[in-house]
């Protein structure tokens, strides 16, 4: 088991499937993000479940919309340490770094790098223009098919 060193969350992931937990209702695979316990009020508030379901109730069916990694649901866990969010996502593939390995030189090609870079622009645009966010931070930028990218973690503020 793998825990994640962040500050704000920690996710704890079985080593044979990084990230993927079964969701026992639907039979498939799930990344749970689980954030610290002081994460969700107070002084290290970071408003990520406000900015996930104010994205899943925009339209949809804008274009860039694709490319964003959406709230399936959320729960929480009490633990040692307090109240734990827990955010559920559909699992995916590897980040870009992972991604990167792929390839000799860990280069991307153009080709491919042009789409994902496409992709990460209609994104960006969408959670602007749509849903009203402005992407202040880091983000996990996912591939989930060949070129496909997800931007995982908005990251963000509105």
């Amino acid at each position: 088991m793998w825990i994640s060193p962040s500050p704000i969350c920690r996710t704890a992931w079985p080593s044979e499937l990084p990230g993927a937990h079964i969701n026992v209702r639907s039979n498939r695979h799930v990344a749970l993000k689980i954030l610290t316990a002081d994460s969700d009020s107070g002084e290290h508030a970071t408003f990520e479940l406000d900015i996930l379901e104010h994205i899943k109730i925009t339209d949809g069916s804008k274009k860039g919309a694709s490319h964003i990694l959406g709230l399936l649901d959320h729960f929480r866990h009490r633990g040692p340490h307090g109240d734990h969010l827990c955010l559920v996502f559909k699992a995916m593939g590897p980040d870009l770094t992972g991604y990167r390995r792929l390839f000799p030189g860990l280069r991307i090609p153009v080709l491919p790098l042009k789409q994902i870079t496409r992709q990460l622009l209609l994104a960006l645009a969408y959670l602007h223009g749509s849903c009203r966010i402005i992407h202040t931070g880091k983000s996990k930028i996912v591939v989930n098919r060949a070129t496909r990218i997800i931007l995982a973690d908005p990251g963000t503020v509105f």
